[in-house]
């Protein structure tokens, strides 16, 4: 929909500029810059504590998370174990 359209929906100029304010602070949000650690990847808050990355995002974006390892972390972390239980059984 328009920004034409929505004004004539509405009917009061009104309701558009608060539309449209709304509209401007939903991108003002996308377009923030986020500060974070380039070396332990922990985020900069408003108030300058250092956050967990997971801890920052689901305050601002209402998100769960749910944990696992990648193949190459698990690779690194844990080697060729498979290998040496199925060998050993």
């Amino acid at each position: 929909m328009n920004i034409i359209a929505i004004w004539a929906k509405t009917g009061t100029k009104i309701e558009f500029i608060f539309w449209e304010l709304d509209a401007l602070a939903k991108v003002k949000t996308l377009k923030k810059m986020i500060p974070i650690c380039a070396s332990c990847k922990k985020i900069r808050d408003d108030s300058g504590y250092w956050n967990i990355v997971e801890s920052y995002i689901a305050e601002h974006i209402k998100a769960v998370f749910s944990h696992g390892i990648c193949p190459e972390c698990e690779k690194r972390m844990y080697g060729d174990l498979d290998k040496l239980i199925t060998e050993n059984i």
